[in-house]
């Protein structure tokens, strides 16, 4: 795990979650008695509980800061690839067709290919032609059952998750 600690917990404890993770093989997988290593240390069970919530609130924290790196350097991309596109929108108007034009790195020339279009009312397609996915609604289902609506195989479970603040 890196460095970055939002929250001061208990070293012992740290370095036990951190050992447990360490169990997990190079597929991601987690074993299950990964968490020996966090039941193995001997702390008050609510101030071990106070700090295991305290490093999930670390971990959400490093990837939310992850997330905004990456949607920072995904625009970045972006910006790149439009730039590559405009470059080569210039090259398409300023090279003939069929022309090569080489140097010891690069070569700019043409090569042949096919699209396929299709009418913008697809349904006027063969249905071999058409992709179709069905999936439930649970949106609507959900206000459905809740009204008392009777719907063959569905219900709804009330669940308990653990709440980090």
């Amino acid at each position: 795990m890196s460095q970055f600690r939002l929250y001061e917990i208990s070293d012992m404890l740290r370095q036990a979650i951190e050992a447990g993770f360490e169990t997990v093989d190079e597929n991601g997988i987690i074993p299950g008695d990964w968490d020996r290593f966090i039941n193995d240390c001997q702390m008050e069970r609510d101030q071990k509980c106070l700090d295991v919530a305290r490093y999930i609130k670390s971990c959400l924290a490093e990837a939310d800061a992850i997330k905004a790196e990456q949607k920072k350097l995904a625009g970045r991309a972006a910006a790149l690839v439009n730039r590559a596109d405009s470059l080569e929108n210039y090259l398409t108007q300023h090279v003939n067709v069929g022309e090569k034009i080489k140097s010891a790195d690069t070569i700019i020339g043409w090569r042949k290919s096919s699209i396929v279009t299709v009418p913008t009312d697809i349904n006027t397609l063969p249905d071999k032609y058409i992709r179709k996915t069905i999936e439930a609604n649970k949106v609507d289902i959900k206000e459905d059952l809740k009204k008392g609506i009777e719907i063959a195989g569905c219900q709804i479970i009330d669940c308990h998750n653990i709440s980090i603040k």
